[in-house]
């Protein structure tokens, strides 16, 4: 894929959340890619720092510690600089202020593919502490479950990009006006 950007730079982070499985990461490369901006995992910033996986910090320490660890790093985040595309966690913005400080220091997308493309994406290759070992049944549970929960505060995002718009030249538009071109 060719850069469009040589010589630019954000003037905000770029923060892209949603469901486990929605594609964030995919998208945060794709983006990235593209503008040749840096581009961060939050799981994998996670467990790089800790050295161990996200179901090993799950179950070691619970899902609250987990939460205390995933803010830190986020909030670290939000004061480096080059600005970065982010992909977070699946429940990152939902815990204490996490969202209020993605807002302040970025540009905040919503993933929202279809739920049958997520639980399809889950069932074929899940490495979620939520959702190993489960049935199809079992993940289009704890699915509902989640997302009753985290749905209100995903749309709260500053946009928010449903399956028929999910494309990179759809992603790019939005990103535009965060773009500095030395």
């Amino acid at each position: 894929m060719e850069t469009h950007t040589k010589g630019s730079s954000l003037t905000k982070h770029v923060f892209l959340i949603g469901m486990p499985g929605s594609g964030k990461s995919f998208w945060a490369k794709q983006i990235s890619a593209y503008f040749n901006f840096p581009f961060i995992d939050l799981d994998a910033k996670i467990t790089h720092a800790h050295g161990k996986s996200i179901n090993e910090l799950f179950q070691e320490n619970g899902e609250e510690a987990f939460r205390k660890i995933e803010q830190h790093e986020l909030k670290n985040l939000c004061f480096q600089s080059p600005l970065q595309i982010i992909a977070c966690g699946g429940g990152t913005p939902i815990y204490e202020d996490n969202l209020e400080w993605m807002k302040r220091f970025g540009l905040v997308i919503f993933i929202n593919p279809s739920k049958a493309s997520i639980i399809q994406r889950i069932y074929s290759k899940s490495h979620r502490p939520q959702f190993l070992n489960k049935s199809i049944q079992d993940i289009d549970r704890i699915y509902e479950e989640l997302l009753v929960k985290r749905l209100p505060i995903y749309q709260q995002a500053n946009h928010t990009v449903n399956e028929d718009q999910l494309t990179i030249e759809y992603l790019i538009k939005l990103i535009q006006p965060c773009i500095n071109h030395h």
